[in-house]
């Protein structure tokens, strides 16, 4: 399963999708994913994401949007919100840091 979330985590998954494809109860998915990694599912491609974006942001020039589209999100302020809360700033903010 943290297999199949790493391969598609850019992709627009869901629990229920990663479920399915492992012909699972959704349920049963997060509670063995939780013991095994410490975490859900959901928390770990919120997780993976981020720390794509954070690649891209400190490596390339994509554009902010083309970023959340490239990690799997299609709605930009939820992707910014996301960020923000995890890395605690902006992925402009954060971005300032790399740019020389």
């Amino acid at each position: 399963m943290k297999k199949y979330i790493d391969c598609y985590y850019n992709e627009p998954i869901q629990v229920q999708t990663i479920a399915r494809e492992f012909a699972i109860h959704p349920n049963y998915l997060t509670s063995a994913f939780k013991e095994e990694f410490g975490l859900s599912p959901k928390q770990y491609i919120i997780d993976k994401r981020i720390s794509a974006a954070c690649n891209f942001l400190e490596t390339s020039a994509y554009s902010i949007k083309d970023i959340s589209y490239m990690v799997g999100y299609e709605n930009q302020l939820e992707f910014s919100q996301l960020f923000k809360k995890a890395v605690g700033k902006s992925p402009t903010a954060y971005r300032s840091k790399y740019i020389t």
